[in-house]
């Protein structure tokens, strides 16, 4: 999960986003940190490094106002569709 952490961090830019992740409840990280793995995972073959940036854009839109507990059905990538 220290990776899952590691790439959110990286996508979280603004101030305080990544500090206000950290301030949900450890259950909510959890379940986000894995559905950020489950999303990653399934980006594969040609075009897998253009669908993890455009997962990443869609994490940074979300977490730009979104509520955490709508993250795994609201911030989904393009892989599993390809």
């Amino acid at each position: 999960q220290k990776t899952h952490l590691d790439w959110l961090k990286t996508a979280l830019t603004s101030d305080g986003e990544f500090e206000k992740f950290l301030g949900y409840d450890e259950s909510k990280i959890k379940e986000a940190l894995n559905h950020i793995k489950s999303e990653l995972d399934s980006c594969t073959g040609d075009n897998a490094e253009n669908q993890k940036t455009t997962f990443k854009q869609t994490v940074q839109g979300f977490f730009s106002g979104g509520d955490i507990d709508k993250f795994k059905t609201d911030a989904t990538s393009t892989c599993k569709n390809s």
